[in-house]
């Protein structure tokens, strides 16, 4: 019962899948929460796939896939997303720590952060429309989901890396992990291994080696601007190894 909670609890911080109110669920448990990351990369990453499959069939291939970067996006409420664009606007435009933190913080759209933001999508949905079209319709649906479960273990690993920026106590964001326990630093890891090879075979796998120097250079730059890491910046962490995980699969 306690493991259905901590599933429960990542069900509703990682996502906007609504839970019923007589399920258990519990905000204390969220650091061992973060251990399903991978398994809600699973759930967003199959619907995401379900909707591009579903309109490629009366659309064209364009359209299908900005419908399911779309349903992504509605999934998880943008909140990597948005973490990706108050990153870049804090470090772009502060020069301290507590003024960079302070930028993140503010829920206004900055111009690094929106320049951000827009490359990203842009990106994405020609790394997957290059995907769909220089292959077959089910391989690419099985790299989407794949580089949604990997992605999600980057910020597993930066939380592993680097500690929790306690000047972030009033972020605006969702509470996060502000520590990750070894138990759960390998549940999460073994499920985005087991879930990437069951998916995508050894090709999966590969590409999945590629998040730990990401993550690792990510954590590197957070250090450098903030000492540690946020909610923010694991969103960021989130969105920057999905465009790596995606361009390795045109490229492997």
């Amino acid at each position: 019962m306690r493991e259905l909670r901590v599933l429960l609890t990542a069900v509703v911080f990682f996502t906007r899948v609504p839970v019923p109110g007589k399920l258990l669920h519990d905000g204390d448990l969220l650091e061992e929460a973060s251990r399903y990351l991978p398994f809600i990369g699973l759930v967003v990453g199959g619907v995401s796939a379900a909707v591009l499959w579903a309109a490629a069939l009366i659309l064209p291939t364009p359209v299908a896939v900005v419908l399911s970067m779309l349903a992504a996006v509605l999934m998880t409420g943008a909140f990597h997303e948005d973490g990706l664009a108050d990153t870049v606007d804090g470090f772009g435009g502060g020069w301290t720590v507590e003024r960079k933190l302070e930028i993140m913080k503010d829920s206004r759209l900055g111009t690094y952060g929106a320049i951000a933001l827009l490359m990203s999508m842009l990106l994405r949905y020609v790394l997957i429309l290059a995907l769909i079209e220089s292959g077959d319709m089910l391989q690419g649906l099985s790299v989407l989901v794949t580089t949604h479960i990997g992605a999600r273990l980057a910020p597993v690993l930066v939380m592993g890396l680097l500690s929790y920026v306690r000047l972030d106590e009033t972020s605006k964001v969702k509470p996060i992990a502000k520590s990750l326990s070894l138990a759960s630093f390998i549940w999460a890891v073994l499920g985005a291994v087991l879930l990437s090879f069951g998916i995508g075979g050894f090709e999966a796998l590969l590409r999945l080696i590629l998040v730990l120097p990401t993550s690792a250079l990510c954590a590197l730059v957070f250090r450098k601007h903030i000492g540690g890491y946020t909610g923010d910046t694991l969103g960021a962490s989130e969105q920057i190894s999905e465009l790596v995980l995606l361009g390795a699969a045109l490229i492997l």
